[in-house]
């Protein structure tokens, strides 16, 4: 049964990830500049550097939104997610995504004619640590494409400014994971296409269970008898007799009964993501629903002079198939950090913990599951111990990881938020000489997805 629901399981995320519409825009124009080469065109390489050590060098992308479905406005964006691939961490630290204010190539593109950008961000501190190496990080810049889609004309890009780091990213120039932006358009869902080509046979199925055993043949026709020998001396022994015929075959065993049919999937789906009460409201057509809710993800501790912070748990999760075709709406809940979600009385899932205080669980579902704990503090000493020890990593809920721990890179830094629905916040650093608390970084908000059959 485990193994059956499983499969439908990924069977569901399939149909619904298929049915959102997800286009990935490559970018078109990718470089970096360098303050020491100040006349350098940089545009061939095979890596993007973004770092502050000993030069200043920043990361430029652009994109083409043309080739998104004609007409598409602002208002049918759900999401734009940036998606960088890191291919070296040197130091870890933050970056700055700003908005590029004038046009530019990377043909033409050096330190010393850089286009202008905007002196602050659009989105501040995204955090580079080792672990992210030969990985990818994502960064959601839905609100600045719905603005490109508006007005065209602003679309020259963005740049990417460092902040402590020194890190290399793949450019398009590499061939292996250049920057990407994934666009997420909502709406219905168009005609289908047309039919593809029949795919390979797929593996033989298992071997049925064994028939049951045959009734036994009748016995053989008894052989003739040898002729008696002539009186007297012993005769030789008489020929042995035929052996008698085979006995009939028994009946073939009854078939086994089919396997049960497979759950067709969603008609549509409906993502709750803002913290706070809403209602669900039952589209016409609709009887059943696939619930998934996630409750919000604690805050990591903050850390101190002798003791880092840990990190904050993720939060619970509840999965269940409910039958709606009496209901016309159910009140929905979006904890926020470390709150509870729920989707009316049907299921609910709890906020994970601040600190070391363990993930949230989830009840009422049939499948109710409990979010990960965040890492433990460590302490900083005096007397022969570490004196800059790293924050707790968040724990994860079941949609991703929690934020990663504060850390020592010149300055002691606080934890970073939680980085999926429902992750824990990363526990502030500690450094032995620093007076001030390192704030943990805010757990994620929890999330409920209704999937409508």
């Amino acid at each position: 049964m485990k193994k059956y629901f499983s499969l439908c399981l990924i069977l569901f995320l399939f149909l619904w990830t298929t049915s959102a519409q997800s286009h990935t825009l490559h970018v078109t124009d990718d470089t970096d500049n360098n303050s020491q080469m100040g006349n350098d065109f940089n545009g061939g390489n095979t890596r993007i550097s973004v770092g502050d050590q000993n030069a200043t060098r920043q990361g430029f992308a652009q994109f083409d939104l043309a080739t998104l479905p004609a007409g598409t406005v602002s208002t049918d964006i759900d999401k734009a997610t940036l998606r960088l691939f890191v291919r070296n961490i040197l130091t870890p630290g933050d970056v700055d995504v700003h908005l590029v204010t004038s046009a530019w190539n990377e043909a033409t593109l050096s330190f010393n004619s850089s286009p202008t950008f905007n002196a602050t961000p659009f989105v501040s501190n995204v955090a580079f640590d080792f672990n992210d190496q030969d990985d990818f990080i994502t960064v959601d810049i839905t609100t600045q494409v719905k603005d490109w889609i508006d007005t065209p004309s602003t679309n020259h890009g963005i740049a990417l400014v460092p902040d402590g780091v020194n890190i290399k990213l793949a450019s398009k120039e590499t061939g292996r994971h250049p920057m990407e932006l994934e666009v997420i358009l909502v709406g219905p869902v168009g005609p289908a296409g047309a039919d593809g080509t029949n795919g390979s046979d797929g593996a033989q199925g298992l071997k049925g269970d064994k028939g049951d055993k045959g009734d036994q043949g009748d016995q053989g026709i008894q052989g003739i008898q040898g002729i008696q020998g002539i009186a007297g001396t012993n005769g030789s022994n008489g020929s042995n007799g035929s052996n008698g015929s085979n006995g009939t075959n028994g009946t073939d065993g009854a078939d086994g009964t089919d396997g049960v049919d497979g759950i067709s999937g969603p008609k549509s789906v409906q993502v709750f993501s803002t913290a706070g009460t809403t209602t669900w409201t039952k589209p016409a057509g609709v009887t059943k629903v696939k619930v998934t809710v996630v409750g919000g993800g604690g805050n990591g501790d903050a850390g101190a002079l002798t003791i880092s912070g840990a990190g904050g748990g993720g939060g619970g999760a509840a999965i269940e198939l409910i039958d709606v075709s009496s209901l016309t709406s159910v009140v929905v809940i979006v904890g926020g950090a470390g709150g509870t979600s729920s989707f009316g009385s049907f299921c609910s899932a709890t906020g994970g913990n601040s600190g070391r205080e363990g993930g949230g669980t989830g009840s009422g579902g049939d499948l109710n599951i409990a979010g990960g704990v965040g890492d433990p503090y460590n302490a900083t000493s005096s007397s022969g111990g570490p004196t800059v020890t790293w924050g707790g990593t968040g724990g994860s809920s079941i949609l991703g990881g929690g934020g990663s721990g504060g850390h020592y890179n010149g300055v002691v830094r606080g934890g970073y938020p939680g980085r999926a629905y429902g992750g824990g916040g990363g526990g502030g650093g500690s450094k032995l000489s620093a007076s001030s608390v390192h704030a943990g970084g805010a757990g994620a908000p929890g999330v409920v997805i209704v999937e409508e059959f």
